[in-house]
């Protein structure tokens, strides 16, 4: 279910103009709604595994867990999405935005609130993060998550 609601927000009805492959329909010209739509389903399911772990382990507010997951889905795509994964391919990018998330969601908390946030709550975070990134990185394609264009007229 969640994958068709998935492919359903990355795969709009296809324009004439447009390149298709296995992820993303990609306009000619790099279009900046297909790094929205992107950055916006990763922000969805960091958003939902912060929220739900956090829930669990730490008594943090909803206001912090919004801050982590902004944080945690803006850099983890900019760095890991569009720069890692061209180059070092999908499981690598997983073990880069593994320990990235982890650092960040540990950052954003002291930041926000000192040490009070449970080490317990940030490892769980960061791996379930990972492990959601393969399946992304899979629905995705690495030629949308980079901006290029597929080979083809």
């Amino acid at each position: 279910m969640l994958t068709y609601l998935v492919r359903a927000v990355v795969n709009p009805p296809q324009p004439h103009n447009c390149h298709y492959s296995a992820g993303i329909i990609r306009n000619r010209r790099d279009h900046p709604l297909d790094h929205a739509r992107v950055l916006g389903v990763k922000f969805l399911y960091t958003a939902v595994i912060i929220f739900s772990v956090f829930a669990v382990f730490g008594d943090v507010s909803p206001a912090n867990r919004l801050a982590a997951a902004v944080v945690v889905s803006g850099l983890t795509y900019t760095i890991g999405d569009l720069w890692v994964l061209p180059h070092f391919g999908s499981p690598v990018t997983a073990i880069v935005e593994t320990l990235l998330a982890g650092l960040m969601i540990w950052a954003v908390e002291l930041i926000l609130l000192g040490f009070v946030v449970p080490v317990e709550a940030i490892l769980v975070s960061a791996g379930l993060l990972g492990v959601a990134e393969l399946p992304f990185h899979r629905l995705l394609g690495p030629e949308q998550l980079h901006g290029m264009e597929p080979p083809g007229p």
